[in-house]
């Protein structure tokens, strides 16, 4: 699906740009990771804050199985001292490894010098803990890579396509085309002084997606090369002071000038040794196709026709300014339709007849007249700046035909599309736009794909080990240490070990107890004392609700059969009641209301 959206050009313009959002394919990154999807940026933003915390839940259901995995390599049916169980718990019960790294630290810390070989058992889990801690970040921080790997790209939507026919331009139309050549060139100029660098290249990459002016000068043979086109430029600096004397040779401020009195001291001008200075260069050529079969390296009018061939084009329509020819196939097409947009831009002869002195960088240097230090190199900056420009207008052109004119008093002069060819231009142009997120689509359905698939093996690992531990009793107990040692499963045992009423789902998730029944304080109900708590046993006499029952601290294990003394009140001049000595009464055992005589009972540990 795409829909119209808006872009700021990056030339510095404030023309908006229609904008694909949707799914696209950006061929410089190939048919597979070059798959993306453009949105607004609030949601694109959002997008990836939900990815980032996805990843993040992924992250803890992946420890998830892998405490899992260690947890059952580690279980063993026979006797292991505490440190053992311990990390057994540990691995059952940590939601991350962060928590798990840091669990088993202390862990180790506190039996330093007393377990048998403490670093050692714990060491993997803590080396595990660590890596998975940190394969987990990386995987966090690649979700940003995720926009960043397409950059700022977006895929112009293309709808309103079409170019300003250079044969209508005449003496009529000059106020309304030439204000908008103006524009053009100056968003070029801004844009190379912005956006390009001296390691910019020449090569212009149409991605499967200038008139020439002639001259009646003849340069002398000495000057005049056969394998390009010569442009010479002079320059001349009438009026303009150099506060030092300058090495380069086409600003040439070599002549000492009237001295600058200012601020109590004085200090020698220079000015341009000649009235104006040549500079020649050289601008070549080069065509290559899809396959990266090349045509000559040379001037415009040769290079386009040596590459004819290469484009299926064997007459000379690229000429004529005929963008379509239903007669050719489509490479013949395409190539018409390129290459009349590419003639449609302002070359280096345009540009700087049109931008004068503002297309020097060293402009930069000059305030009133006068003229700062410049490098010995500043021609060949200068240079450099032109060819930027140049690429730039190169550029703007095809940004400029895809999205079409915003300006109505252009429309009459407007040549739009005449075939599919040309239309398939229309839609396969891209800019550079912050207004937009462009995500890489492998990366998002890998990320989603992998997330979701490792979410739901660490949900089902687990029924599944239950079934096969119901069915075939497989590998049972490291099933049962694995439910024993959960969370609300050592709850269950700590009041169990107090002697509280049979409970029930000890393979479960959740045990439970009979409904309505209380349990007592647990923080209170074990010993309180610290090195030799073993050695203490607190009581606490039986408590009474507002309905009547009594809330328990303890009661039988289920391991053993039930046993309820509170409900026995003996009958004067009977016997004592007999109970197994193996069994512990608890402290907090539930009385009855009123008791007579309470017989005394052995109670043995």
């Amino acid at each position: 699906m795409a829909s119209k959206a808006s872009a700021m050009t990056a030339s510095g313009d404030n023309v908006q740009h229609a904008v694909h959002l949707g799914t696209w394919t950006n061929w410089a990154h190939g048919p597979i990771l070059g798959v993306t999807l453009t949105l607004e940026s609030r949601y694109g933003l959002l997008l990836l804050s939900f990815t980032a915390t996805f990843v993040g839940f992924v992250a803890s259901r992946s420890w998830r199985i892998i405490t899992l995995v260690f947890h059952r390599i580690y279980s063993t049916p026979e006797p292991r001292d505490a440190l053992h169980h311990q990390r057994q718990v540990v691995l059952r019960n940590s939601s991350s490894a962060a928590t798990t790294f840091w669990t088993t630290i202390q862990l180790a810390w506190a039996w330093r010098g007393e377990a048998n070989r403490y670093i050692a058992r714990t060491l993997p889990t803590i080396l595990s803990a660590a890596l998975a801690f940190c394969a987990f970040t990386v995987a966090g921080g690649f979700t940003s890579s995720i926009s960043s790997s397409i950059g700022n790209d977006v895929l112009l939507e293309g709808s309103q396509c079409g170019k300003v026919n250079g044969s209508a331009l005449n003496i009529d139309t000059l106020s309304v085309i030439y204000p908008w050549v103006s524009q053009n060139m100056n968003n070029a100029a801004n844009y190379a002084q912005q956006c390009y660098s001296e390691n910019a290249t020449g090569v212009l990459d149409s991605n499967g997606t200038a008139w020439i002016e002639p001259s009646d000068i003849v340069p002398i043979p000495e000057i005049l090369p056969s394998d390009g086109d010569l442009l010479i430029s002079f320059l001349s600096g009438n009026g303009i002071y150099f506060l030092d004397q300058g090495e380069d040779p086409w600003y040439r401020a070599f002549v000492p000038s009237t001295p600058l009195h200012f601020a109590g001291g004085v200090r020698t001008l220079y000015t341009p040794e000649d009235t104006a200075s040549p500079l020649g260069c050289v601008e070549r050529y080069q065509y290559f196709n899809s396959n990266r079969d090349c045509g000559n390296l040379t001037g415009f009018a040769d290079a386009l026709t040596s590459a004819l061939p290469l484009f299926h084009e064997v007459t000379s329509d690229v000429w004529s300014g005929v963008a379509q020819n239903h007669t050719l196939d489509a490479v013949a097409n395409r190539f018409n339709v390129f290459q009349n947009i590419l003639q449609s831009s302002s070359d280096l002869y345009d540009l700087l007849n049109a931008l004068g002195s503002s297309s020097l960088l060293s402009q930069q240097h000059l305030a009133q007249g006068f003229m700062g230090s410049l490098p010995e190199n500043q021609w060949k900056l200068d240079a450099t700046h032109w060819f930027s420009m140049r690429m730039a207008s190169l550029q703007a052109a095809f940004v400029n035909y895809a999205h079409g004119p915003t300006d109505e008093s252009l429309l009459p002069y407007i040549e739009w599309p005449a075939n599919k060819y040309a239309r398939t231009i229309c839609s396969n142009q891209k800019i550079l736009s912050t207004d937009y997120t462009s995500l890489s689509l492998f990366g998002l359905y890998f990320t989603y794909i992998t997330g979701i698939l490792i979410i739901v093996v660490s949900y089902i690992i687990e029924p599944v080990l239950s079934i096969l531990h119901a069915r075939k009793r497989y590998e049972e107990y490291k099933f049962l240490e694995w439910s024993a040692d959960a969370t609300l499963q050592l709850q269950r045992l700590a009041y169990q070990g107090l002697g509280s009423e049979r409970w029930s789902n000890y393979t479960d998730t959740i045990p439970k107890t009979r409904p309505a029944y209380f349990l007592a304080d647990l923080a209170l109900a074990y010993p309180q004392g610290r090195g030799d708590a073993g050695e203490e046993e607190t009581k606490r006499p039986a408590q009474t609700t507002d309905d009547g029952s009594t809330v328990s601290a303890s009661d039988v294990s289920h391991v053993t059969q039930d046993l309820d003394l509170s409900h026995r009140t003996p009958q004067p001049g009977s016997s004592p009641p007999s109970e197994p000595l193996a069994h512990r009464v608890s402290p907090m055992a539930r009385q009855p209301d009123h008791v007579d005589e309470v017989s005394p009972i052995d109670v043995v540990d």
